[in-house]
Parts: C-alpha cells; sequence; structure tokens
C-alpha cells in the first residue's frame, strides 16, 4: 500500500527533529563542560556543586572555602586554635618531680598481659584471689620511678617476687623496644639482672619466657652448666636480657664469651644474700665492666651497714626508693 504524502513529510520531519536534538545536546554538554572548567580555575562554584561536593560548616557557613582571603584566615585560625589546646595542655597535666605524670605504654601492658596468662595457664595465678598485675599501685610507682630516669631501691623484700620481677621485665621490655625503634641498641644485653644461684636464675627465666614471642630473648647462666657449653651458647645467640650468677658472668666475661659494656639495666636481686656469699668483689668488678650510666634496681630487705655501703657504690644517680618516695643522693 502506497503512503500518502502527508506520512512521507512526517516521517521526514520526525527525522529532521532527531539529528537536530542530538546536535543540541552534544553542543550543551560541551558547553557545559567548558563552563565548568572556567569556573574551577576561576575559584568558583554553583551554589548546587558546593553542596554536593561540600557541606556548610558553622566555621564556613556559605562555602566560601575557595576564597583566598577565607584560606588565609582559616589557616591562621588553625594555629590559633592548636597553639591554644597546647598550652591548655601544659596546664592541665599534674607533674611529680619534674617528671611529667603519664600512663604506662601499650606494649608495657601487653608484656603483663602475656606474663599473666602463662600464670593462669600454669595454675600459678587466680582470678578470682591474686589482684591483676597491671592493676598494682607498687606496679604504677616502680614504672614511674623507672621512666623518671633514677635508680630504684626495694627495701620491702629480701628477694623480688614473682609480681616485681614481672614488672622489671616488663618495663626493660618497653623501654626496649622503644630504643630498638630508634635504632640505638647494640648488640650486648640490654638488661642484666643478677641472682645468687641456679634455682633463682630458673624462676627469673620462666617469668620472662612468654615475653619471647614478643621479640625479647632471655638467656641465663649459672653453676650446674659446663663452662664451655655456655660459652658456645652465648657466642651463637645476642640475647637481649641476661641473668646470671655474679661469679659464673665474670668467668665468662674474662674469656670474652660475653659482652656488658652497653646494659641498660641492671638489677641486683637478694644484697644481702650476695653479701652473706663474699660476692661483694665479684659485683663490683661486673659494675665496672658496664660502660656509661645504666639504671640500677636493687631488692634488699634489711638495712644491714654493709649492704647500703654496696648499694651506694653501684649508685650513681638520685634514688627512688620504694615505696617511700626519691631519696637525693
Amino acid at each position: 500500500m502506497v503512503k500518502g504524502d502527508d506520512a512521507v513529510v512526517k516521517k521526514k520531519n520526525k527525522v529532521l527533529r532527531k539529528k537536530l536534538r542530538g546536535k543540541e545536546t552534544v553542543s550543551t554538554r560541551i558547553a557545559a563542560i567548558i563552563a565548568s572548567k572556567r569556573r574551577r580555575k576561576a575559584g568558583k562554584r554553583r551554589i548546587c556543586e558546593g553542596m554536593c561536593y561540600s557541606l556548610p560548616t558553622p566555621e564556613d557557613p556559605f562555602n566560601d572555602r575557595n576564597d583566598p582571603k577565607f584560606k588565609k584566615s582559616k589557616k591562621d585560625a588553625l594555629f590559633n586554635k592548636m597553639d591554644a589546646k597546647s598550652e591548655q595542655s601544659e596546664d592541665i597535666q599534674p607533674q611529680d618531680n619534674g617528671i611529667v605524670n603519664s600512663c604506662p605504654s601499650k606494649f608495657f601492658c601487653i608484656c603483663l598481659k602475656a606474663i599473666q596468662n602463662a600464670w593462669i595457664k600454669e595454675s600459678i595465678f587466680d582470678v578470682s584471689v591474686d589482684e591483676p598485675l597491671l592493676s598494682s599501685r607498687e606496679c604504677f610507682d616502680f614504672w614511674k620511678s623507672y621512666a623518671s630516669g633514677s635508680d630504684i631501691w626495694d627495701k620491702s623484700e629480701d628477694l623480688a617476687r614473682n609480681d616485681q620481677i614481672a614488672w622489671v621485665v616488663s618495663t626493660a621490655s618497653d623501654d626496649f623496644t622503644v630504643k630498638q625503634k630508634d635504632e640505638i641498641v647494640s648488640q650486648t644485653p640490654f638488661l642484666l639482672y643478677l641472682v645468687d644461684c641456679q634455682e633463682r636464675a630458673a624462676k627469673v627465666r620462666s617469668v620472662c619466657k612468654p615475653l619471647r614471642e614478643l621479640g625479647v630473648h632471655a638467656v641465663s647462666v649459672h653453676p650446674g652448666v659446663p663452662l664451655i657449653h655456655q660459652f658456645r651458647g652465648l657466642k651463637s645467640c645476642d640475647p637481649e636480657f641476661l641473668i646470671a650468677t655474679p661469679r659464673r658472668l665474670l668467668d665468662l666475661i674474662l674469656v670474652d664469651a660475653i659482652d656488658i659494656s652497653n646494659v641498660k639495666l641492671l638489677v641486683v636481686d637478694g644484697l644481702d644474700r650476695f653479701m652473706s656469699s663474699g660476692c661483694e668483689g665479684t659485683i663490683k668488678s661486673i659494675r665496672e665492666f658496664i660502660s656509661g650510666d645504666p639504671q640500677i634496681v636493687i631488692f634488699s630487705g634489711s638495712r644491714k651497714r654493709a649492704s647500703i655501703g654496696l648499694a651506694k657504690s653501684l649508685i650513681r644517680k638520685p634514688v627512688s626508693e620504694l615505696p617511700h618516695g626519691m631519696i637525693k643522693e
């Protein structure tokens, strides 16, 4: 069937309108893109564009962030706000003997938690009866004294309790990791823990054992094991913590099995027992092999004149006598 003239004209007009509509759409889109680029280069935006990309704030209720004057004033206000915050923080932080009274680090808490969990598995620690290691006031006092940089003299016990050993090794682990990040840790042991016998060395090492998974390795040297065996063991590893009896340690130092020149923390556990066994001269010799000015922690249960004399020969800086406060020597 042949189409009429009206149908043909109608079809042609439809095709023409479609072409015109397509040209108009492309040109309008391109014009919009060009206009948007010009506004962006000029630092201006439509109200709708500003609302799409950023919401108004109390500091900028009209979205004038692109105004150079506003940017400058905003920058000055930001610096003034930061200065005010820093001054406020300095005012509210409590001071204690010139030391900022802050809190222990997260890694310190992790170390104590690892030791406590190990004791729970070994049925040494009862959660329903024993006080958590981290909640002890003595623990915080010890950490605060160590953080102040002073030496520590604890006269409450003849030998350190298990919880006190945990505080010492956790604090040392925390300090070691900080210095390790700053790349100021040498190959010598970071902590030297002096004990009076093999059994005591085994006990201290068992407290340190959970820290091995956290990157802190402890080694003990004591009588009852051949000297050559310990010599080879120390030559093949670089322990972070060294637990030792004084005479065996001095023997290993004299044959160059171990270098303790850069020890940062020296712990003397049971000062009265060392005096009774005649190790006073040995401990003094070991102290002379340590260069620099390490922090020293002493556990002594008595106030005998001989013990006090040995302690004073080891300590060379202000002392925190626990639990009685700070004593200036």
